[in-house]
């Protein structure tokens, strides 16, 4: 168990381990006491998949629809369960088909099928069961339980830390109030923000360059006796809880004054902005161009003042991503300081 305890199992088949999991009980409590767990997670590895007869190799995609006649899939039927929409998978998310799949959940990562070793986790293969366990504690008490890849639990914790209004999808009971501020509405983006095809794209659009980019060492690097790895996402974790998002359309302003903490994006000049010779171009553009609110503070532009076009898209109902009392951090991709929710 992710705590170091031990906890024998007498299920022999998947049936009765989700009975066993449904006793025990399992899983972690709501990151807020206004919202929904995300339900037990259970990590099966080659040995587990022996002992409880499944194949030890991911099914191919035929066989991943949740209605498909994998043995998996027929285990579930004859106990009243069934998968999510997604299907079979590395990750799966099982419930009762008479339930409510947002608060009945049990999930599975297997690991030969891929799950924490295989994908973005890249968890060494070598791990023992404790080991294991013991990683993936350490992330749900820093962050939330995994149920997916890392940025699955990303985006899911955009919903923890702001949790919805839940009703039961059968009994109608409130089983979650939600907060007033959680990001339920679809919000328009500004037009310089709005992807193509969408019906707000024009032709500006924003120079910000995604950071995917990497350099041999130089002889004089590489003549050195040690290297020093640094954890990008760890620059973030001081900042996460002064993150503010917008639950708002982003909102049309002229002559705005910049403020660095509001989400947005800015007509601003950074073609002064000369890179490290060793570095990439940080922008995609030359003169007025549009970037969004991490981009702009930089220099000549550190300084607060009105923007140099005058113009810019500033977000409306900002709200912050702090939770007091709670130890989330979160991670880099899950909170957008784009101009929408």
């Amino acid at each position: 168990m992710a705590d170091g305890r031990v906890r024998p199992c007498p299920a022999r088949d998947l049936p009765g381990l989700l009975e066993w999991t449904l006793r025990a009980p399992l899983g972690a409590a709501p990151i807020r006491a206004e919202g929904l767990p995300s339900g037990p997670l259970l990590v099966l590895t080659s040995t587990a998949l022996d002992r409880l007869g499944l194949p030890a190799e991911a099914p191919d995609q035929a066989h991943r629809h949740p209605h498909s006649d994998h043995i998996l899939l027929r285990q579930l039927r004859s106990i009243g369960w069934q998968s999510d929409d997604h299907g079979m998978g590395p990750w799966m998310r099982l419930h009762p088909t008479t339930g409510d799949p947002a608060c009945e959940s049990i999930h599975l990562a297997i690991t030969t099928w891929g799950a924490l070793h295989q994908d973005a986790w890249q968890l060494p293969d070598d791990l023992s069961p404790t080991q294991l366990a013991a990683a993936i504690g350490q992330y749900a008490n820093l962050v939330r339980t995994p149920t997916g890849t890392p940025g699955t639990c990303g985006h899911r914790l955009m919903s923890d830390l702001r949790p919805p209004e839940h009703r039961h999808t059968v009994t109608r009971a409130l089983v979650a109030r939600g907060v007033p501020s959680a990001l339920t509405t679809r919000a328009d983006p500004a037009p310089c923000e709005a992807p193509p095809g969408h019906q707000l794209a024009g032709e500006d659009t924003l120079a910000d360059s995604d950071i995917d980019w990497w350099r041999p060492p130089t002889p004089e690097e590489a003549s050195r006796p040690h290297v020093v790895c640094l954890a990008v996402n760890l620059h973030h974790f001081a900042d996460s809880n002064n993150i503010r998002v917008s639950d708002a359309p982003a909102q049309h302003v002229f002559h705005p004054a910049f403020d660095p903490k509001t989400p947005g994006s800015w007509l601003v000049d950074l073609s002064e902005n000369h890179p490290h010779p060793l570095l990439p171009p940080a922008f995609a553009s030359n003169g007025l161009a549009w970037h969004t609110t991490p981009r702009s503070p930089t220099p000549p532009c550190a300084a607060s003042g009105p923007s140099p076009s005058g113009r810019g898209y500033a977000a409306r109902n900002q709200i912050p991503t702090s939770i007091p009392g709670t130890n989330v951090c979160a991670w880099p991709g899950s909170l957008s300081f784009k101009a929408w929710a």
